[in-house]
Formats: C-alpha cells, sequence, structure tokens
C-alpha cells in the first residue's frame, strides 16, 4: 500500500520540479531576447525604469559618485536590492544580461539540483547566490564568500529570509591571514580586487580610485573543512585573484573534484587565468565553455577558442571526465 504512495509521492516532485526548471527557462529566454534586442526594446519594456536608471547613470552619478538602492525582480522569481547604477542591467531585465552570464544561468539551471551544495567565490550583490540558492531548495546549501565590505552588508540583505545560504566575509586565496583588498566605487564594484595592478591603466581609474582595505583571506582547502561540506559546484569571479583562489585549493581539486565555473578574461598566456586553468588541468579537470542550451563545449586551449570567436569575457567551466 505504501510503495504505491511513495512513487506517486516522488514522481509528483520530479514533475514539480520539471515544470519548476521550465519556467525559469522560458523567464531566462525573457532576460536573453532584452539584453540582444537593444536599447530601444528596454526602454518599451519598462519606460519608467528605463529612463529613471538611465538618468542615475548618465546625470547624476557622475556629479555625486554615490550609488541609490533599488529593488528588482529577478527572473527565476524574487526580487534583489541593486545599487545603481551597478547591476543596471538587472534592475532592467531581471537578470545579468553579459552572453557569459545568461549562458552560465542556463547551466546551473541545467546541472544543479535538489540537495546540492553551491560555493560563490566573489558573490556581489548575490545575484549567483539567490538563483543557486533558488535550484537546490530547502535541502540544499548554498555558502557565499564576499570580500568588500559595502558590498557584503548589501549581500546580507539580499540574502535574508533565505534558510539555505550562509555568508562569508572573506577574500579567497592560497593562505590564511589578513590581506589587502582594493574596493572601488559603485559603478566598478564589481572589479574589487586583491590585485589592483591589472586596472592601473584603466582611464577610468584616474576618476575612481580604490579604497585599500584589510580583510581575512581562507584557502578553498580550509574553508571546506571547516564549514564540513562537499561542494557540487564552486564559482570563482575574483578579478585577478584566480591563481591564488586555486592554488588554495588543491586537496578539493584531488579529493572532491567538484565541478568549478571560473570567469576568464583574455589578458594573455601569462595572466593570473591562464595560470589558475594550467593548474586545474594539472589536477586532471578539463576545460569547456557553456553553449547557447547550456551545455558544454570543450575547449582544450582556452585563449584560442575565446579569440577564434571573438570573445574577450568568459565563463569557463572546468570538471573531471568521470564526473
Amino acid at each position: 500500500m505504501y510503495k504505491p504512495l511513495a512513487r506517486f509521492g516522488l514522481t509528483v516532485c520530479c514533475f514539480l520540479e520539471i515544470i519548476t526548471l521550465n519556467k525559469q527557462g522560458v523567464q531566462l529566454q525573457q532576460v536573453e531576447r532584452l539584453a540582444r534586442a537593444g536599447k530601444l526594446a528596454r526602454l518599451l519594456h519598462n519606460p519608467m525604469r528605463y529612463c529613471y536608471a538611465m538618468m542615475r547613470s548618465k546625470l547624476i552619478y557622475p556629479l555625486t559618485h554615490k550609488g541609490v538602492l533599488r529593488r528588482a525582480p529577478l527572473f527565476f522569481g524574487g526580487e534583489m536590492k541593486v545599487l545603481l547604477p551597478a547591476a543596471t542591467d538587472i534592475y532592467l531585465t531581471g537578470g545579468k544580461t553579459h552572453s557569459s552570464e545568461i549562458r552560465l544561468a542556463k547551466y546551473m539551471i541545467a546541472n544543479l539540483k535538489p540537495g546540492d551544495v553551491f560555493l560563490d567565490i566573489g558573490a556581489h550583490f548575490g545575484y549567483f547566490t539567490l538563483l543557486a540558492a533558488s535550484l537546490v531548495g530547502n535541502t540544499g546549501m548554498v555558502y557565499a564568500i564576499e570580500p568588500a565590505r559595502e558590498t557584503f552588508r548589501l549581500l546580507k540583505d539580499n540574502a535574508a529570509g533565505q534558510p539555505n545560504t550562509r555568508l562569508f566575509h572573506n577574500a579567497v586565496s592560497d593562505r590564511n591571514g589578513i590581506v589587502s583588498f582594493y574596493e572601488f566605487p559603485v559603478l566598478y564594484s564589481e572589479y574589487n580586487t586583491l590585485e589592483v595592478e591589472k586596472f592601473l591603466k584603466e582611464a577610468w581609474i584616474k576618476k575612481y580610485n580604490p579604497q585599500k582595505t584589510e580583510v581575512q583571506a581562507v584557502t578553498i582547502d580550509d574553508f571546506l573543512k571547516d564549514n564540513d561540506f562537499i561542494p557540487s559546484m564552486i564559482k570563482i569571479d575574483v578579478e585577478g585573484a584566480e591563481k591564488q583562489a586555486i592554488s588554495g585549493g588543491a586537496k578539493t581539486w584531488t579529493t572532491q573534484s567538484p565541478a568549478l565555473v571560473m570567469e576568464y578574461l583574455d589578458e594573455g598566456d601569462t595572466s593570473s587565468y591562464a595560470a589558475a586553468a594550467a593548474l586545474m588541468y594539472r589536477h586532471g579537470y578539463k576545460s569547456y565553455v557553456i553553449g547557447e542550451r547550456g551545455d558544454l563545449i570543450e575547449a582544450g586551449n582556452i585563449l584560442s577558442f575565446m579569440r577564434g570567436h571573438n570573445i574577450t569575457s568568459e565563463n569557463i567551466v572546468f570538471k573531471k571526465s568521470n564526473n
């Protein structure tokens, strides 16, 4: 008597999960359409939001250098606070609109399941943290790490009420200890970094100088050990400190072998991104780009692939062939 009921309950749960995934996929298509359609389509989609965001970005922020908090509905449900003009794309479309970020969302939707554990290193305001929390459900967990003090406060606000999410105000590096960290003004807050040198040649940095702070750094290996969990997937977006972050996870890559998603910029063969990729190869990982459907396309030579497709910024997935 009970076995048929149990099977029925499992079937219903699976059916509801499929409906949820399909709904998220359809809503993400709307974000993608707005991203590709251009300014006029975004204006027509929500004229008041668009005009307000442009006014803040083009007129007010250049004069004040101060952001303004606004709530942004998200394509996967709920909302988050953003500090305009940062995250204007989320405010206008309900999601991040760079092609690599849309495809990363598709990959997460296709691969993160209820009960999984997701580690978000460099969580910023929490967009991918919240997406992961919606996918892993009440039986899963999301751990989010963010080193920038002001950004972390907003991350806390956005994750409030999420019982499956834990937040940590840390940097991630190759050793534990206090490190110098550089926080940019609002407009460039996604560039907050341990490695400020990579931005010193940028024209905008003369006008928007970073503030030097100190923060406790942790290694991936020690962080997982101290918090006693095994991640299903790790996302790293640390603006030039990729090599240090990867170096601090040697035991993790060897013994636990989670999938790793890492932002990768075309800064040449000697960049931190290239060095981080080389470390992952030594641990038996292969590199992939994310296709238009959220599927994986092997890219043995990342830079050759990116340059061949005229890409300067990409999210690269590292996986072991048996995973």
